[in-house]
């Protein structure tokens, strides 16, 4: 009888636990805050949304969005483009892709809190379909962090946040499905170093940020296909970065530094990323100043230096000659040590155009720029028989325009387009030609030497 009792009070005690764990379990509250919630927290207010708009002869677009949306022909019609940005300075820097604001003549920004700012085109780089925008505002933004493509793994979770078909800071998630993807479009424009992505992108998504599961950017949401469901495509962010100090430059000012190339690298044991050093010329006033690879660059001129939009810009007010203080963080085997050096800023001597032209296209060109009613730029002086640039179809006394669909704005871009040019690169030239009913327009492809 004992026992009996002993067993009924067990049971009795057990099921006592079994509805107070049930109603613990009604009262528990399941976090719903995901690393995606918290990614996108932390860049919406550095999204942006772009409309632009151009006028442009009835009938497809020349250079063609990527998209290819198409219109009507014959006349004139006003061209409204919608895509996506993100800040990258607190000063207005925006970065976006060359198509979204391709021949803008008017450019609004508008930010996830309703705010507009007009915006004008800084610097392009049409080939590899880069843009800054600086926008009129004397307000700090918040700019976003930008990582690197080169430790992404296939697998990887990726967010995408843009403006698809104008549905502001639009959220969508996937994987890194492949790296290194090449895409062509024809003419001779091809991309490269791509990021394959499943994360959903359409129209109105390009130039916005592809995001790791750590709030970085790691690519540049650019193209899709039409004929396949989520496979979207996303410029490396390392491209980006590589040309950052030309985009970041106002037309005309030429390339200032101290022989320094820099680029974003993790910080060691922490989270995030700093601007070390790549590499140092040979013969320049940082090597005089023994700035060793790996250096870590803390503050330029006085500025404190928190990513490479900083870096760049804090040479913008520096003249040829000027001594500029460099702060650096060096980490060795007994801890990190605080170097501050003086290096005397210096131009980037322009490379020799009329040398990479015949070496490259088979052509030489007048040094100087030529205006012109309908286009400017460079005469054709000479035409290699069997080159490049006659198997194009170039002549003697032909206007050249662009190369690799750069606009040769002046001697700089020119020396610039001619030096990226790789041996067997298919290559768009563009050149006006006085013909006796006016002037044609021709665009070919060239295969560099």
């Amino acid at each position: 009888m004992k026992r009996s009792k002993q067993i009924f009070a067990a049971l009795v005690l057990a099921a006592g636990l079994s509805f107070a764990a049930q109603a613990a379990d009604k009262e528990k509250v399941y976090s719903r805050r995901t690393p995606v919630v918290e990614v996108y927290e932390k860049v919406q207010a550095s999204v942006v949304n772009i409309s632009s708009s151009r006028v442009v002869p009835g009938g497809l677009d020349i250079f063609g969005d990527i998209f290819r949306l198409p219109g009507p022909f014959g006349g004139k019609r006003r061209l409204t483009s919608l895509g996506s940005g993100f800040v990258i300075h607190r000063d207005g820097y925006v970065v976006t892709n060359y198509h979204v604001v391709a021949r803008a003549t008017d450019i609004l920004v508008s930010t996830s809190d309703g705010q507009e700012f007009a915006a004008k085109l800084l610097r392009a780089d049409a080939g590899h379909d880069l843009a800054v925008l600086k926008l009129d505002t004397n307000k700090a933004l918040q700019e976003i962090s930008l990582g690197t493509a080169r430790d992404l793994m296939v697998g990887e979770t990726v967010i995408a946040v843009g403006n698809p078909l104008g549905y502001h800071h639009t959220v969508t998630t996937g994987v890194a499905s492949a790296v290194g993807r090449r895409l062509e479009f024809g003419e001779g424009l091809e991309y490269s170093n791509l990021i394959q992505t499943s994360a959903p992108i359409n129209p109105g998504s390009s130039g916005g940020p592809l995001l790791n599961i750590n709030g970085e950017v790691v690519g540049i949401n650019t193209a899709i296909r039409f004929d396949a469901q989520n496979i979207g495509f996303a410029m490396s962010i390392d491209e980006l970065t590589q040309r950052l100090s030309k985009l970041l430059r106002p037309k005309g000012l030429r390339q200032l530094g101290a022989g320094l190339t820099v680029r974003l690298g993790r910080k060691a044991g922490q989270a995030g990323l700093e601007v070390q050093v790549e590499k140092v010329a040979t013969g320049s006033s940082a090597e005089r100043a023994r700035i060793r690879r790996g250096d870590i660059i803390t503050a330029v001129a006085g500025k404190r230096i928190s990513g490479l939009a900083d870096y760049h810009l804090a040479w913008q007010g520096v003249s040829e000659g000027q001594k500029v203080a460099i702060e650096l963080l060096r980490r060795g085997p007994s801890g990190q040590v605080v170097k501050r050096v003086e290096l005397r800023a210096q131009y980037k001597p322009l490379a020799d155009v009329g040398k990479l032209a015949w070496e490259k296209l088979g052509m030489r060109l007048d040094s100087s720029r030529e205006p012109s009613a309908e286009t400017a730029g460079y005469r054709v002086m000479t035409v290699e028989p069997g080159g490049p640039a006659r198997r194009a179809g170039v002549r003697v006394g032909d206007l050249v325009f662009t190369i690799g669909h750069r606009q040769l704005e002046d001697s700089e871009v020119l020396a610039e387009a001619l030096e990226e040019i790789t041996a067997g690169q298919k290559i768009m030239l563009s050149w006006s030609r006085k013909e006796l009913l006016g002037i044609s327009i021709q665009h070919r492809t060239a295969k560099a030497k």
